[in-house]
């Protein structure tokens, strides 16, 4: 192999060494007023998830912050994981959840334009029955047990992919405030912070 050959090739293989070797990502730790907690259906006070890298390491008021982490504080806004649409129509077929059929969130946008926010769907769902955690969890631990991902999507819990959104209020006593969304994470980066 002849020298500058040989030299990149040792150059390709140290790089290649070094980015194996490389530290991983510093965690963001994102801090609101509130977050969603699927599994018990409620809003908890202070809102605090830490991400490191794609994925959720901690969650909840007592949620271990480390020291060299990136805060993004979010203020009055409540933290949720990101929402799935899991294109549906079993509500508008009749079915409730009294009846024991699961329901996940999606829509043809058959009942309003195109143009406006799918967000819509949560009012007409609380509109015709449901509770407002029920319409949550429709877009979130709901869908995600359906895609065969619970755990992985839908939730604010370690292990959990981090997709994360933060809403303008407190959606339990808005459904409106699903509409309002100000901050996206998506596997871990950030996409839209408008609560700067």
């Amino acid at each position: 192999m002849p020298a500058p050959v040989r030299s990149l090739h040792v150059a390709f293989l140290a790089c290649a060494a070094a980015a194996a070797r490389a530290a991983p990502p510093a965690p963001i730790v994102l801090k609101a007023a509130r977050m969603l907690d699927t599994r018990g259906e409620k809003l908890i006070s202070p809102g605090i998830v830490v991400v490191r890298g794609d994925r959720i390491v901690g969650a909840g008021p007592g949620a271990n912050v480390p020291q060299d982490a990136q805060v993004v504080s979010l203020g009055d806004a409540t933290l949720l994981p990101g929402l799935i649409d899991a294109h549906t129509h079993l509500f508008l077929q009749g079915e409730s959840p009294e009846a024991g059929v699961k329901i996940a969130f999606g829509t043809d946008v058959g009942g309003f334009s195109w143009n406006e926010p799918i967000a819509q769907e949560f009012g007409v769902m609380v509109q015709l029955g449901m509770s407002r955690a029920a319409a949550l969890r429709s877009a979130t631990s709901a869908a995600a047990e359906m895609l065969d991902m619970k755990g992985e999507l839908g939730v604010l819990a370690p292990d959990g992919f981090a997709d994360v959104i933060a809403v303008r209020g407190d959606p339990f006593e808005d459904v409106a405030a699903l509409g309002r969304v100000a901050f996206v994470m998506k596997n871990g980066v950030v996409f839209r912070n408008d609560l700067r």
